[in-house]
């Protein structure tokens, strides 16, 4: 039997749960206290750094609960202060004679408990509870409680330790507590927890010890209550000081349980801890240690934080340098040795049973794929240490656990797993097997049983309830399992992974096994008990249960599940309505059909789906017969109820929801329905692979005829190599465009003359199947009196028999039109190679575009054209075919068009090309016409375009290429440029060129010869009379400046005054030569008199002295003033002279005009 394979009695009393303060059986627990490898190999930096008073002096060990940090945290405290046992023997020893493997570890151990040293070891929550209710931020009052706890103080009552401290400094504490039963009859550990009405004794009791009258020591309490100052500092000093009291290397330790649930998401208490730690560290030189727990490491309790209160915080790991993460692996071992340990009879035997189940094992304990995977039995000795457990179950029910606490599934504050430990729910299934043989396993569910005390009554309801309704205990055991699960994710509740976790014994019949798991999940599952969500299972909570009645309750539309049906079969997996067919690698687009209903836009072709939600699935050959003619690919899907099922709750899932978020929920309402909208995505999920899975294996008929295509994964796939065979069907004419892949790049290049060796044959004049197809199109419909437009090809050969996509009919159209077998026109007008791939690119003109076969011209049409095209272009056509003369006229006719606008352009400079714009807008007419009017209707436009040309073009073209244009331009550029000097010419001269910028027609005539010889005579005379006119005006100025250099105020100057004041008469004498109007010249002369007088003016200026103010007065002559003489104004009333008289009346007024002048210290200049 089971019960009799272990080293230990499996029904002793094990402590599975140790607490820090709980010091009633410290025997057993360093007895049994297990040091596993992993602990091993994790605390020898705790015991060297210890050793060495290095700068570090924290410790913090962490690990999800059940890991044994607790247990390792209170065991220190034992080891470290070396604690004596009932046995006379010492914790620290027997600690260090554990470590077997590791001298260097084991010799640490020794060293440390060398070290004199107390612990103080307590649950910082429990304490805050007792003493500091009002103050639960403060973990520095937990720390000066527990210190004077230690010293035997009252650490509950500040105050009241801290006056006992004060007594204690001044070695009077012992003294006090005597005299104080003395007086009080009352010892005072028992008489300070009423301190109220102690106050006279300890008056009296201090004047004893301390001297004095017991006046002087009234109320004392009061006032170390209403003085006392808590801080970091003095409590650093206090350890500090009471470190030195004791003698050698002595240590006081601090052991904090719990430390990181009560300071974590609070960055006040973080800091605080870190900052005690920090000032023992100072004040002690690390002989005063901190030893932490909590059920995260440092780094994840710290996660949530901010950078900016990360930095702060970051000096907290400075301080707790030394850490010990525990693992599962910890409590693994722990099991094996303090529960599961074999005897070496039961080794031997369990080694055979592996040897001889192993392979049924492996085939009973396979869990699915998917989620978390893990190692289900391990090797045979990991089988034989965890037997009757699996190697699974260590890892699965510790997942189980967290998840669990982390919904809050359990009682009490901080409880993640209650009071129950891994090690006691294994040591209660233990039990519960004892008696059976050793084909026993433990099924998973059992582990339901060792924690439902603890967990919180409203979680119990559902599984309570379900245990009075079902009879059928298997059912409760399913139930109980996916309620263990039920919130670790990472593990798939399948039919599979349920199965397995269920089998309790190697000889089980697993077929039958697997029909319960089948038959009990049903049952749950109608009954509302649990949830399935694809293939995973859920355990619904009450109020989840609730929900999930009312779900199934809600009425659904049926519109709404076909709806959702062709968002799973055509929006998921096809994605669009439109296949490509591989051969010419074209999209072909479909009607899409759901069940028999048209779900988009009729099409040529069609993809019909009948889904297990259609009510004549089971009718398979009347869905075959009725495939017939149509042009259609029908897929039959297998029927599948579950699918169906799934379908509708999804719909009802979304109907619910939506009508839920109208009221008022609950919190936890609102919750259950944010999961179920979560869940329900994932069934989205799971739909579409199944629906994807449905098409792939579907019955597939074209024409009533069965379709041989293998299933495939892939729905997608399968559709698309079935609509290949529709393709084929219903388009047999597709052949004979072959598998070239036309693009409009293709029609492009055909229009635009470019050999495509794939499309043309040496021989142009070729006709391919394809091209013939629509020559007998156009020509059919010809015969019947009626226009075929570019729209009407494109019906016809888009569906048809044909299916050929428009690139390609373009291009066919193409080949057609440049081999000359068609004609495009628009109206009545024949386009031309770029405006027939216009209309190609826009479907606005496919109506408007009309193919017709191309019209055949007489001989006579043909030569008339070629002639005017010799008369016109001075050349003949080098081309035969009709149609491509008419093109080679256009383009001679744009090319002269050119050259006559070209020549318009210049009717500023030369007027009389406006003569051009006549056959301008003739040219502009006819070049604008489709080529067939050049060959039906030349004769309308011969005799004026001839008639312009040779009137007007040719002359004009003669002239402007000629000599006479250079001649024209000149005379133009003296009747502009010389205008000013024209008035001292010969005016016959200056008539003869105005003449010719009026002549309308310069290019005929000799108006140019007689206008050209004028002005040969016009600049004779002009270059003479500039010359005579230029020497006379710098004859004046030199003169001029010669007078004006023998000035007697100049001479009076020095030389570059002098120079400076004739330097703009020189200038101007240098500029006459440039000068070349008559004009310009003589008025330079008449100024010239009026320069000089400023010249001379200025001379004097400079050369006469003036008084400055505030100088002595000089005496000097009156500045003298030089005027020209024809400035100055004679008063004389006659406009002529006359007689002798008038001239000597004119004399006499002159004669005193002068004479006025010069009595004003003026001088004329003549």
């Amino acid at each position: 039997m089971i019960k009799d394979i272990f080293k230990k009695e499996i029904h002793r009393e094990i402590e599975t749960v140790v607490k820090a303060d709980d010091t009633r059986r410290i025997n057993e627990e360093v007895y049994e206290y297990v040091i596993t490898q992993e602990i091993e190999n994790k605390i020898y930096s705790l015991f060297s750094s210890y050793n060495d008073l290095t700068t570090v002096n924290g410790v913090w060990i962490s690990g999800y609960f059940g890991n044994g940090k607790s247990h390792l945290l209170k065991i220190l405290s034992y080891v470290l202060s070396n604690l004596k046992l009932d046995d006379g023997n010492f914790a620290g020893e027997i600690f260090a004679n554990k470590i077997e493997n590791d001298e260097l570890l084991k010799n640490a151990i020794l060293k440390a408990v060398q070290k004199p040293s107390e612990a103080i070891l307590f649950n910082i929550e429990q304490q805050v509870n007792e003493a500091f209710d009002s103050d639960k931020s403060s973990v520095l009052s937990v720390f000066y409680k527990m210190f004077y706890n230690n010293l035997g103080f009252f650490g509950s009552q500040n105050h009241i330790a801290e006056f006992e401290y004060s007594l204690y400094q001044q070695n009077k504490y012992e003294a006090f507590k005597a005299e104080f039963k003395n007086i009080a009859a009352l010892d005072w550990e028992q008489a300070r927890l009423n301190s109220s009405f102690i106050g006279d004794e300890i008056a009296k009791t201090l004047s004893k010890v301390m001297g004095g009258t017991a006046d002087q020591y009234q109320n004392q309490l009061d006032k170390f209550y209403q003085s006392q100052n808590r801080s970091v500092d003095d409590f650093g000093n206090k350890v500090a000081a009471y470190i030195k009291s004791k003698e050698g290397d002595f240590r006081l330790n601090f052991f904090v349980d719990e430390v990181g649930q009560f300071i974590a998401n609070n960055v006040k208490l973080m800091l605080s801890l870190q900052t005690i730690a920090e000032t023992l560290q100072t004040k002690t030189k690390s002989r005063a240690w901190v030893f932490v727990t909590s059920q995260s490491d440092i780094d994840s309790l710290i996660g949530h934080l901010n950078q900016n209160q990360k930095e702060d915080f970051g000096r907290i790991m400075d301080r707790f340098k030394v850490r010990i993460n525990l693992t599962s692996s910890n409590i693994d071992e722990v099991i094996e040795k303090r529960l599961l340990d074999k005897k070496e009879d039961a080794t031997q035997n369990l080694n055979q049973l592996f040897t001889n189940e192993e392979a049924n094992l492996k085939s009973l304990i396979t869990l699915s794929e998917g989620g978390t995977q893990f190692t289900s039995i391990g090797d045979q000795a990991n089988f034989v240490r965890k037997y009757p457990f699996l190697n699974y179950q260590f890892f699965l029910f510790q997942r189980c656990r967290i998840s669990l606490s982390s919904h809050d599934a359990f009682q009490g504050k901080h409880s993640s797993v209650g009071e129950r430990s891994m090690l006691s729910v294994f040591q209660q299934i233990v039990k519960q097997i004892g008696e059976k043989d050793l084909n026993t396993l433990v099924s998973f569910d059992k582990v339901y049983d060792g924690i439902s005390t603890e967990l919180r009554p409203e979680i119990l309801t559902s599984i309570n309830t379900a245990s009075n309704y079902f009879t059928d205990n298997f059912v409760l055991r399913v139930l109980k399992v996916l309620f263990l699960v039920k919130y670790f994710k990472e593990f798939h509740a399948t039919k599979q992974n349920i199965s397995v976790l269920l089998i309790d014994n190697l000889k089980i019949d697993l077929k039958h096994h697997q029909e319960q798991v089948d038959k009990a999940l049903a049952t749950l599952e109608r009954q509302n008990y649990i949830q399935r969500n694809g293939e995973i299972y859920e355990f619904l909570t009450n109020v989840e249960k609730d929900i999930e009645t009312e779900i199934k309750n809600t009425s659904i539309d049926e519109s709404k599940v076909n709806t959702f049906l062709k968002e799973l079969f055509f929006d998921e997996i096809f994605r669009n309505f439109r296949i490509r067919y591989q051969a010419n690698k074209q999209d072909y687009e479909f009607a899409p059909k759901l069940d028999g209903i048209l779900v988009g836009r009729e099409k040529n072709l069609g993809v019909e789906i009948y889904t297990p939600n259609y009510d004549g699935l089971n009718n398979i050959d009347n869905l075959k017969i009725q495939s017939l003619g149509l042009n259609a690919v029908r897929f039959v899907c297998d029927a599948d109820s579950q699918f169906v099922d799934d379908v509708r709750l999804y719909i009802k899932i979304n109907t619910y929801h939506s009508i839920s978020t109208s009221k008022q929920l609950t919190p936890k309402v609102q919750q259950i329905l944010t999961q179920k909208m979560y869940d329900n995505n994932e069934r989205k999920r799971i739909l579409v692979q199944r629906a994807n899975e449905l098409l792939g294996s579907s019955t597939t008929f074209i024409n009533g005829e069965e379709q041989v295509i293998g299933h495939k994964q892939s729905g997608r796939d399968y559709a698309y190599e079935a609509f290949q065979l529709l393709v084929q069907y219903k388009y047999p004419n597709l052949r004979m465009i072959g598998e070239f892949e036309y693009s409009e790049d293709t029609f492009k290049r055909i229009i635009g003359g470019v050999n495509i060796p794939e499309l043309f044959s040496t021989d142009d004049a070729t006709i391919s199947e394809a091209e013939g197809a629509i020559l007998n199109f156009v020509e059919r419909r010809r015969n019947a009196n009626d226009r075929v437009s570019l729209y009407d090809v494109l019906k016809n050969f888009n569906n048809s028999t044909y299916g050929w996509y428009n690139n390609a009919i373009f291009s066919l159209l193409a080949k057609l039109f440049i081999k000359g077998k068609i004609e495009v026109k628009q109206g009545e007008n024949s386009l031309e190679k770029g405006e027939f791939l216009n209309a190609m690119l826009n479907s606005s003109e496919y109506a408007t575009t009309y193919i017709e076969m191309e019209t055949v011209y007489s001989p006579t049409q043909v030569n008339r054209l070629k002639e005017v095209y010799s008369d016109l272009f001075n050349k003949n056509t080098k081309f035969i075919d009709p149609k491509d003369i008419a093109n080679d006229f256009k383009d001679e006719l744009r090319n002269l068009l050119e050259d006559v606008n070209s020549l318009v352009y210049q009717k500023h400079e030369f007027p009389f090309l406006a003569n051009l714009q006549k056959f301008q807008g003739i040219l502009t007419d006819l070049s604008k016409k489709n080529y067939t009017v050049y060959l039906e209707n030349i004769a309308d436009y011969e005799d004026e375009l001839l008639d312009e040309k040779e009137n007007h073009y040719d002359p004009i073209k003669a002239f402007m290429n000629g000599s006479n244009k250079g001649v024209y331009q000149n005379i133009m550029l003296m009747l502009n440029g010389e205008n000013a000097n024209f008035g001292y010419v010969n005016d016959k001269d200056f008539a003869i060129l105005k003449q010719l910028r009026e002549e309308p027609k310069p290019y005929k005539g000799d108006t140019l010869r007689l206008a050209n010889e004028a002005k040969e005579r016009i600049s004779k005379e002009l270059l003479a009379l500039i010359k005579a006119e230029k020497q006379s005006t710098k004859e004046a100025y030199q003169k001029t400046i010669t007078s004006l250099e023998t000035n007697e105020y100049l001479l009076k100057l020095d030389e570059p005054k002098r120079e400076e004041l004739l330097k703009s008469l020189k200038d101007e004498l240098q500029y006459i030569d440039k000068e070349r109007f008559i004009s310009n010249l003589r008025t330079k002369t008449a100024d010239l008199r009026q320069k000089e007088a400023k010249i001379l003016n200025h001379a004097v200026d400079l050369t006469t002295a003036y008084n400055s103010e505030g100088e002595t007065q000089i005496v000097s002559e009156p500045r003298v003033h030089y005027v020209p003489s024809n400035t100055i104004k004679v008063n004389f009333k006659k406009s002529e002279l006359r007689d002798e008289k008038d001239v000597e009346e004119y004399l006499e007024a002159l004669k005193e005009r002068y004479l006025q002048e010069i009595k004003n210290n003026k001088r004329i200049k003549l």
